[in-house]
């Protein structure tokens, strides 16, 4: 008798902890519901302006079908893919036309939460190269895009349909990117 209850006293305690921990997690989506709808908003869309020499035409609908190329060098202040926010120096050159693409570039000296990186490759992009990680990567291989700069300025602008997705899913609690935030997160 004493194992049963000592089974049942065990089973309820692992309910109770799950509970409490559901129980949360549904407080919490409910609180952040608007901020996390907000800030999926926000990851929507990047855009970079640089100042620097730069010569460059590119649109692109992924990384599958670009015409353009591009060379320059310029410091960037940048909204990007992954919630990457700041400033840092993009060099290179790249050329694309329908899947061929050949790009060397680079950013470094970054600042904020945008993240440094150095590209060469030539032939078809592929997404599982590590730039354009799902959820780390520095690129979004799917994004829909522009990428203009003529003597001193420069600028991009992309769309993003899979975080487009995931601000449409978001509404009904539904979190494709797994990329909203806690409590815990939120630092005051």
């Amino acid at each position: 008798m004493k194992k049963l209850g000592a089974i049942i006293a065990a089973a309820f305690v692992m309910i109770a902890g799950t509970t409490t921990y559901a129980a949360d997690s549904v407080f919490e989506g409910i609180v952040l519901y608007i901020p996390h709808r907000i800030v999926d908003a926000f990851d929507v869309f990047s855009m970079t302006v640089g100042f620097g020499p730069t010569a460059r035409v590119k649109v692109y609908s992924t990384r599958y079908l670009a015409f353009g190329a591009g060379v320059g060098v310029e410091a960037s202040a940048v909204k990007q893919i992954n919630r990457q926010y700041g400033a840092g120096l993009e060099s290179g050159w790249d050329a694309s036309f329908a899947w061929l693409s050949a790009e060397h570039s680079q950013r470094e000296d970054s600042i904020g939460s945008l993240k440094d990186y150095y590209y060469y490759e030539t032939g078809i992009p592929s997404p599982s190269e590590r730039i354009y990680d799902y959820f780390e990567g520095t690129r979004d291989f799917w994004s829909i895009g522009v990428d203009t700069g003529a003597g001193l300025v420069k600028f991009s602008f992309e769309l993003h349909p899979v975080e487009i997705a995931d601000f449409i899913t978001g509404w009904l609690f539904i979190d494709l990117k797994d990329d909203d935030f806690g409590v815990e997160d939120i630092n005051l």
